[in-house]
């Protein structure tokens, strides 16, 4: 039995269109495994370079899920919280049994007030106890998917080093300045010596005056309530002294605290009375009656004005009479200004050596003076000064602000 002819030239087309079908789709997978190969290279160096990008920046990165309230990320993510080094999720339980348990509220309040306003999460925590805490810092940025799921992008780094390198920073600081604090009152001592003797040999003969007195009967009693008011007010001389000196040389750790700086002011310029005395220098102390409380640490503020005041003072050790000191105290938006100001020629090259403004405390210094050039102002630059600027005229201005 024969085939029509027009169903066998109907089986040959099918076939050949098939046949096309066929090759079609082999070049369609040849073209989709050469595109899949290359974007597994790309994804490859991509991971690469993020894995490179931590293991640099000591830092891993997660998905926080709002719904499931799990963490998914690279393993360095879970390193740094200490979780092992082939984890890739954990529970947010699981995040949280790792911090410390003095940031643990801290964390979880940070956390549900991001979700709740829909806002970036940004918090530092300590993972870990004793020697093994680890100082970690969590940016998060907020992400709906198509279902309108919450989750959060984010990064966490170690701050570890960091943070040792800024206690280290502070400790050195702190023994740095108590060595200078030192070093003045080695300055100090012989005048010092010689100021708080003067009260004691005063007590001392005012007792016994006063026990002359006694002896001699009722009629001295006037004299003798007289010469025990003046060991009254010896001995509250000589605590003053005493008293500034303590506040001098104390250990300068404690945190920043609110002070009465005329006070302040006025404790050194004890200190400082046997010095400007045998100068025959002229305190002035000006300021208004009611003057914020400035916002520092007492030590710190109590040397820049020592240094400052011991500038002045060297200033006008060759200068002629009337020698003048003036320290003036004013009130300027959120900072108090401190200017001391002295009538000695301005600072020359060789005074600009022996300057000391400020030991790392954070308190804007500027010098201005009569004789002022380059070379001093790199010196003066080099001493603390945060600014250097001639004026017209002999002595020198020097500002500091001070947080109020």
């Amino acid at each position: 039995m024969k085939v029509p002819t027009g169903d066998s030239e109907h089986s040959a087309d099918n076939a050949l269109e098939l046949q096309r079908l066929v090759a079609e789709l082999h070049s369609n997978l040849d073209l989709a495994l050469t595109s899949r190969a290359i974007l597994e290279r790309k994804y490859q160096r991509v991971r690469t370079a993020l894995l490179h990008h931590e293991r640099t920046g000591r830092c891993g990165t997660f998905q926080y899920s709002a719904s499931s309230r799990c963490l998914r990320g690279s393993a360095a993510t879970f390193r740094l919280l200490g979780l092992g080094a082939e984890t890739y999720g954990c529970t947010e339980d699981d995040w949280l049994d790792r911090v410390h348990p003095q940031d643990r509220a801290h964390l979880q309040q940070q956390l549900r007030h991001a979700l709740a306003a829909y806002s970036g999460f940004h918090c530092e925590f300590r993972v870990g106890e004793d020697a093994e805490v680890k100082y970690l810092h969590c940016d998060g940025s907020p992400h709906l998917d198509a279902c309108g799921s919450l989750s959060y992008f984010c990064v966490l780094t170690d701050l570890t080093e960091q943070r040792l390198a800024d206690e280290t920073r502070r400790a050195l600081q702190a023994e740095l300045s108590a060595a200078c604090r030192l070093a003045a009152f080695g300055e100090l001592a012989a005048a010092v010596v010689h100021e708080v003797s003067q009260p004691l040999t005063a007590i001392t003969a005012s007792a016994q005056a006063v026990r002359r007195w006694l002896n001699h009967g009722a009629t001295h009693v006037d004299a003798a309530r007289g010469a025990l008011d003046g060991v009254l007010a010896q001995g509250e001389r000589a605590t003053a002294i005493v008293h500034g000196l303590k506040l001098l040389l104390r250990d300068e750790a404690a945190e920043p605290a609110p002070c009465d700086l005329p006070a302040l002011v006025r404790e050194s310029c004890a200190l400082l009375e046997p010095s400007m005395r045998q100068l025959q220098v002229e305190l002035v102390l000006h300021h208004a009656e009611e003057l914020p409380l400035a916002y520092g640490n007492r030590t710190q503020l109590q040397q820049i004005f020592m240094n400052l005041a011991r500038n002045a003072l060297k200033a006008m050790q060759e200068s002629p009479r009337p020698r003048l000191l003036s320290v003036t105290l004013t009130h300027i938006r959120d900072e108090l200004a401190l200017q001391v100001s002295d009538t000695g020629p301005g600072h020359t090259s060789g005074l600009v050596g022996s300057l000391h403004f400020r030991e790392g405390c954070g308190v804007p210094v500027i010098l201005m003076s009569g004789h002022a050039d380059v070379p001093m102002s790199v010196r003066a630059m080099r001493a603390g000064a945060i600014d250097f600027i001639q004026r017209s005229g002999a002595g020198t201005n020097t500002s500091a602000s001070i947080n109020v």
